[in-house]
């Protein structure tokens, strides 16, 4: 869902281990639709939101390192931000291939760095001297496979 909770029939899956299980086999096949993968077994997934959440956030003088929902982690590219529908930030990740949505711990966490931007009339995230554009994404994502 939009939190990035695993639900079946509207009740969320809470067993640890097979939450663990999904998150780690999310896959997208040829045609750009997300699905689980295990083994030969393949099945759709309904997206709320983004593929992947952004759970931690690390700010250091020299990056930013992110824990993603799938127990992986990487450095922030920080020239991928955006802001969705006014209040969601948004990455890429994995080498660009997918989306991430910020949860609201992270999101405060970034949101230390945020500032208005003195020229565009938007938001900069500002990581020590540098500053780098957040861009203003669309009002709307609807749910895709």
């Amino acid at each position: 869902d939009g939190e990035g909770r695993w639900l079946n029939d509207g009740a969320e899956i809470t067993h640890a281990r097979t939450v663990e299980l999904f998150w780690q086999s999310l896959a997208r096949n040829a045609q750009g639709n997300y699905l689980l993968r295990m083994g030969k077994e393949e099945c759709p997934v309904l997206l709320h939101a983004t593929p992947y959440f952004v759970r931690r956030v690390e700010i250091e003088a020299g990056g930013v390192r992110i824990g993603l929902s799938d127990g992986s982690e990487e450095v922030l590219d920080a020239e991928t931000l955006e802001l969705v529908e006014g209040r969601y930030l948004h990455c890429r990740v994995k080498g660009g291939a997918h989306e991430a949505r910020f949860n609201r711990n992270a999101y405060y966490e970034m949101a230390r760095c945020i500032e208005e931007s003195p020229s565009a009339g938007g938001y900069d995230f500002r990581l020590g001297e540098r500053r780098y554009p957040i861009r203003i994404g669309g009002s709307s994502r609807a749910p895709r496979r």
